[in-house]
């Protein structure tokens, strides 16, 4: 195969390999690389994503119906993948739980590729896989439909994007989502209107008819209408020309359209397609933009600037944060939490005064960041938010208990040491939290084997241009507390110790009082076993969490 060919053709030609490999008489461990090749593919397809989209609502002459629908599948699970905005080793992951599914019909090798899975550590992967094997034979049949309220949010997605591909064969996109919608829990429903406004009601691919009988197919889709072509070789024929069409102008919709191969398929979407995008603006499968983790935003450091000056102008500064919605929202949020009366504080400017210029600084800092790191959805991610928001009101209540701290601060440290959790690539795929490992009070053990959390918090703080002292706190939170740095021991140790009541309350872990970072933790920080205990209640009532799943 050329490594000039499009990338939509090396996705066929990478998914026939795949099929050969599963009809050989012995599986071997290569088809778990192959899996992964088809699915690197598929993502890589997909930034074409009306050429991608049009692939399962058409029909290739040169595939065979068994390879059509699998084809049909991946894509479909990789559209609902985008639509979500799904992490992309999750992602991945799910594109191979698939494939498998789809091309590896013998029960003795599915359990034998599901032993290989686990063999490998790759957890979501499993799970999919072995969900659809045992829950999708049983589709239609008594008590289908209940079992599915126990499905997780990543099996919802696999099993609507298995029943919605199949359902495709017989119907045309929009009424197949309405068939398979019937019977769904509420739970699917984040999924169907993900699937809207793109790929649409009449997605790239559809073969349609116009008001004035033309026969057409569309190539993309916009908010008020389609870009089509004309469909060669018909009677009504367009001439092969490209125009946009209002919605009101389409008649009906009719069956696949049917092509030689890939190659003549793709080339719909050509120059002409280009110049009519330009006229038209088009919608793209990508639900939302993404934003770099390395870096905070561009107008929070303008913000940052502003705060920091010695007369800061407050209309300024108020319009600035006003702009950026998500921000002025917690703020003011953030201000009526703290109300004694919990009055609610709509004008930024009003939040901004009652908060003070400091407090301002760091809260929107916190948000800034637990926003960028929580752009794509992974199976542990509620959880881990969850915990880090126990750990930051932890250090929130220690630091109120010692005069030398600033609990503004402590929370900003807490939210950046708390940061690997939703950057690790190892956390992308786990879909249960893994016990702990020692010693509790090191953000290096959180994830057993992934001793580098605390670089992860490092890198990052230093991306977000934080303070000195934060970043000693981060380096030296695990050292015993006599061999810290002097001007930091206090900060250190309130992550080391808020880590430790984190843990014994989400773990159920044994506070160990007589573990010596502990005494000298407590020691240091002036704060007795009561006022511990006080700190973990208030905790608990204020982060409002609940039980994760471990494992």
């Amino acid at each position: 195969m050329s490594s000039t060919s499009s990338p939509g053709i090396q996705l066929l030609a990478a998914l026939q390999e795949l099929e050969q490999q599963a009809n050989l008489a012995t599986l071997s461990t290569s088809l778990l690389r192959q899996c992964l090749a088809v699915a690197r593919q598929a993502k890589q397809a997909s930034q074409a994503c009306d050429q991608f989209t049009a692939l399962a609502l058409i029909r290739l002459e040169s595939l065979a119906l068994q390879s059509q629908q699998t084809l049909r599948r991946l894509i479909i699970t990789q559209l609902l993948c985008q639509r979500m905005s799904v992490n992309d080793s999750v992602a991945q992951s799910l594109l191979c739980a698939t494939l498998c599914h789809s091309v590896i019909q013998d029960n003795q090798k599915y359990q034998l590729l599901l032993r290989w899975l686990k063999q490998c550590n790759q957890p979501l992967w499993y799970s999919g896989a072995l969900m659809l094997h045992n829950l999708l034979p049983h589709a239609g049949k008594q008590g289908f439909y209940r079992a599915l309220h126990r499905l997780s949010t990543t099996q919802r997605l696999l099993v609507f994007a298995t029943l919605l591909a199949d359902k495709m064969l017989e119907k045309h996109f929009d009424e197949a989502i309405q068939a398979v919608a019937q019977k769904l829990p509420p739970t699917f429903l984040p999924l169907m209107d993900g699937l809207y406004p793109f790929p649409g009601g009449i997605p790239p691919g559809s073969h349609i008819e116009l008001a004035d009988q033309r026969l057409a197919m569309v190539l993309s889709v916009s908010d008020a209408g389609v870009i089509v072509r004309g469909v060669p070789d018909s009677d009504n024929d367009l001439g092969q020309s490209v125009e946009w069409i209002s919605y009101d102008n389409v008649n009906a919709i009719h069956p696949r359209l049917c092509f030689p191969n890939v190659s003549v398929f793709e080339s719909c979407w050509n120059s002409d397609w280009q110049q009519a995008c330009e006229v038209s603006p088009t919608l793209s499968a990508q639900s939302k933009s993404t934003y770099p983790i390395s870096q905070p935003p561009a107008k929070l450091i303008v913000i940052q600037d502003l705060l920091g000056h010695p007369e800061a102008d407050l209309d300024n500064l108020a319009r600035h944060i006003a702009d950026e919605g998500f921000l002025a929202r917690q703020l003011s949020e953030d201000a009526s939490r703290r109300t004694r009366l919990k009055l609610r504080m709509s004008e930024v400017k009003h939040a901004l005064l009652f908060q003070g210029l400091e407090r301002t600084r760091h809260l929107l800092i916190q948000q800034a960041l637990i926003s960028r790191l929580n752009q794509h959805f992974f199976p542990l991610q509620e959880s881990l938010l969850q915990f880090t928001q126990l750990v930051v009101r932890i250090m929130e209540a220690l630091a109120h208990q010692h005069a030398s701290l600033d609990s503004d601060e402590a929370m900003t440290l807490g939210y950046f040491a708390c940061a690997g959790l939703f950057t690790h690539p190892a956390v992308k795929i786990m879909v249960k939290l893994p016990k702990p490992a020692t010693p509790a009070y090191a953000l290096s053990g959180l994830i057993p084997q992934s001793a580098d959390m605390q670089i992860h918090a490092l890198k990052l703080a230093e991306g977000w241009h934080q303070q000195h002292k934060l970043l000693q706190a981060l380096k030296y939170h695990a050292d015993m507390p006599h061999d810290m740095p002097v001007g930091i021991r206090a900060s250190a140790c309130l992550l080391g110790l808020s880590l430790m009541i984190a843990r014994h309350i989400w773990f159920a872990e044994t506070l160990d009082d007589n573990c010596p970072y502990h005494l000298a933790a407590i020691n240091l920080l002036d704060i007795n076993t009561a006022q511990c205990q006080m700190v973990k209640w208030q905790a608990i009532e204020q982060s409002h969490c609940y039980c994760p799943l471990s494992g």
